[in-house]
């Protein structure tokens, strides 16, 4: 049995243990020395190699400069895709117009909320115009049915409420045609260049003399503000039918009978055909003579120049009503007198539309206010001219003005509960050429506006509004092709 202590027998084994980690904790303090001595050498080895490395060619020199400004070579410009055009760098003016009859402006017979009276206009009706102008913000205000009076004293009467609501037009003009009681006006933020109104043209009709069928049907002479009913088998005459338009002795017309728009004898016959009453119906018709009518409302024309170099050329016409005027009836046609009538007022607004173009039909021109027809009827297609050939760009164009909704009328007669199409906008080429189709529109209310901003609030046609994005002249040198 052995005898030695604990502490003699254990010390061979430490021993032995020290000896075997000796080699472990040599390497670990020599490794990071080792690391250090290869990363040296791999850096030394690849800085030998880049030295001993044949040289790279030289860089060309630079090109001497230019010294002669036309020798040199202009920068080359970006250029905008096939088939789009520039941008104009120059922002475009906003420059809007607006058309509107306004029904009886002024103290005349009304017809409001179903009852009919003799007075001024309502003042729910004035303060609903005010704000309806104040939201659409026309540069360009053409107003028919003003009430006519001394010293225009109703139009000057809506120039100031309109001011005082915010909306100031400084320049106004006006003139009266035939009827003496209402007239159209241009109200403008913009001073007027030229005004050309046209108030003494006249057109040539023939006049029953005779009605051998019922002498009732005679028209009696129109009494406005009277209000009387018709007796039975008579023509109604309305409180507020047109004064006469019949021209003074031997005034002789300016548009004769044979002139005017294609497809109708008398004052809408095209022209070239004959010009006589005896000409065209193989001698007068029995019962008839020829009439000298003046124009039933004075058509308006200006010249504005909202830009430097932009001028655009106004004309505004409001048309015979739609009330019978039997004394003018076409018994070899079977047109009705109304209808002849606003066909040769037709003829004289497209004449004056063709003046203002110029010659060449570069000056931009835009016709509109309330015709009283159908878009199809021979009046409203007596202003915009002969159809063109297929595939020829039409010269001028009726605005295709919508509302929001889509709807296209604009006169609701509450009496019949019916909707028109009776007012219009009528552009040509050099017009629409800076027409916005997307900004302009025909006016309507939206849910939630107040009582005075719904659209019949004021009168029972409702506003149209174009809108034109100008430039100066300068700025653009040829105009956009047309939409």
């Amino acid at each position: 049995m052995n005898s030695l202590p604990i502490t003699q027998r254990c010390a061979p084994t430490q021993r032995s243990c020290r000896l075997r980690s000796l080699p472990r904790r040599v390497l670990g303090a020599a490794l990071p020395g080792l690391v250090a001595a290869v990363l040296c050498l791999a850096l030394q080895v690849r800085m030998l190699g880049q030295e001993t490395s044949p040289p790279s060619a030289p860089a060309p020199p630079p090109p001497p400069a230019a010294t002669n400004a036309t020798t040199s070579a202009p920068p080359a410009q970006p250029q905008p895709p096939t088939g789009i055009a520039p941008r104009d760098p120059v922002p475009a003016t906003e420059f809007r117009v607006c058309t509107w009859n306004i029904r009886n402006f002024g103290v005349t017979d009304q017809l409001s909320g179903g009852r009919r009276f003799r007075g001024m206009k309502p003042e729910e009706e004035v303060a609903a115009i005010c704000a309806m102008v104040r939201a659409m913000r026309p540069d360009i205000l053409a107003v028919q049915e003003v009430v006519s009076a001394d010293n225009d004293l109703y139009l000057q009467m809506l120039q100031r409420r309109l001011r005082e609501a915010g909306v100031d037009y400084p320049h106004i003009t006006t003139a009266r045609g035939g009827d003496t009681r209402i007239q159209s006006a241009i109200l403008s933020r913009v001073p007027f260049v030229r005004v050309a109104h046209r108030t003494d043209d006249t057109y040539e009709v023939l006049r029953r003399t005779a009605f051998p069928q019922d002498a009732a049907l005679a028209p009696r002479p129109a009494t406005p503000g009277t209000g009387a009913a018709p007796r039975p088998g008579q023509a109604a005459v309305a409180p507020d039918t047109e004064s006469s338009p019949v021209a003074p002795e031997g005034v002789k017309p300016t548009i004769a009978l044979g002139q005017g728009a294609p497809g109708t004898n008398g004052p809408s016959a095209a022209p070239g055909a004959s010009g006589s009453t005896a000409q065209s119906y193989g001698g007068a018709p029995s019962g008839t003579t020829t009439a000298v009518l003046l124009v039933n409302r004075a058509i308006l024309h200006v010249e504005v120049e909202p830009l430097p170099g932009r001028r655009m050329h106004l004309l505004v016409a409001h048309f015979k009503s739609r009330r019978a005027a039997p004394l003018y009836d076409d018994p070899a046609t079977g047109l009705k007198g109304d209808d002849v009538m606003r066909r040769g007022e037709a003829a004289i607004l497209r004449r004056a539309m063709l003046a203002a173009a110029g010659p060449d039909e570069s000056q931009p021109v835009l016709a509109m206010g309330d015709l009283n027809d159908s878009p199809t009827s021979m009046a409203v297609r007596a202003v915009v001219g002969p159809r063109p050939a297929r595939g020829v760009e039409p010269g001028w164009r009726l605005l295709p003005l919508r509302d929001y909704l889509g709807d296209t009328w604009t006169a609701m007669y509450a009496s019949t509960d019916t909707y028109n199409r009776h007012d219009y906008m009528v552009a040509n080429r050099a017009a629409l050429a800076l027409w916005d189709a997307g900004a302009s529109h025909l006016y309507r209310h939206r849910d939630g506006d107040p009582r005075e901003l719904h659209t019949m609030a004021a009168s029972d046609h409702r506003p149209l509004i174009a809108v034109f994005r100008l430039t100066p002249a300068s700025a653009n040198a040829a105009p956009a092709p047309a939409p």
